[in-house]
């Protein structure tokens, strides 16, 4: 394994570990200006990552800190959500993950994401294959499936952010089953994983750093990740949303989901 994907995972679990003694002992949450909630496990674990991160030398974009003015120059930088799924942390639905990303040259080019409540890790570098490690177990290849009707995809929305205009088009497009789970890494990895074939928001509230680390995940493991317009998500952009949502699919479903969803929103 790369070294530097190696760090990254031990600084991923380090920082899952710290957030789990938060959440099994209760902890102080404080509202942003957003109006989006954060707790001191966010605080806590992005701390860790930081201080981690700081040895690369590489800039660091990551939620819960001001970023450099210039960081979105950079020819690499660190994407880092330290606690993905805030909410689903403060319900203890036990749903939320820790995440890191390297992009280079605007492409996520390694992917790490840790739920610590499963001690479930998933990673992946460029043109290395995406990979599932499940506790202490060895590491497994992970791929989409090959689903390819809408009628037998499973698909995944938000457990805090789903629209009623998305619940309206599951249900027109008669998909076989529709979960709501927390985090946005773990809906993508759910993908990968042949969790369920396909997630998407036409929300605007997706961060760089809330699609880094899974982009990087899905696409080794054969899967597509666009805006709900059928774009590319641009990284390294100054402002720091995805303005037309996200799209993430096996690639059989893919041109069938985003042609419905164009015909849609």
């Amino acid at each position: 394994m790369d070294k530097l994907l190696q760090q990254t995972i031990d600084l991923a679990k380090q920082a899952g570990e710290e957030v789990m003694k938060i959440y099994n002992r209760g902890f102080t949450q404080k509202e942003k200006q957003d109006k989006s909630p954060v707790t001191e496990a966010d605080l806590a674990s992005e701390k860790i990552i930081l201080q981690g991160l700081k040895k690369t030398g590489i800039t660091v974009l990551s939620e819960e800190t001001e970023p450099d003015s210039k960081w979105f120059e950079k020819d690499k930088i660190w994407m880092v959500d330290p606690l993905d799924g805030t909410k689903d942390f403060i319900q203890k639905t036990g749903e939320f993950s820790v995440m890191i990303a390297l992009v280079e040259n605007k492409e996520p080019i390694l992917g790490v994401i840790y739920q610590p409540t499963t001690n479930t890790l998933y990673f992946a570098e460029k043109d290395k294959g995406a990979f599932i490690q499940e506790g202490a177990g060895e590491p497994e290849k992970i791929k989409v499936s090959d689903v390819s009707e809408l009628s037998d995809a499973r698909i995944i929305l938000s457990r805090n952010h789903t629209s009623q205009a998305q619940k309206d088009f599951v249900k027109k497009h008669h998909f076989a089953n529709a979960k709501h789970i927390g985090s946005a890494g773990l809906k993508i990895v759910a993908v990968s994983s042949q969790k369920a074939e396909a997630y998407f928001t036409e929300s605007d509230k997706a961060h760089q750093w809330d699609t880094a680390a899974g982009e990087c995940i899905l696409k080794e493991a054969g899967g597509i990740i666009t805006d709900i317009k059928g774009n590319p998500l641009i990284y390294c952009k100054p402002q720091t949303n995805h303005q037309n949502g996200i799209l993430v699919c096996n690639s059989s479903l893919h041109p069938k989901i985003l042609q419905a969803l164009k015909e849609t929103f």
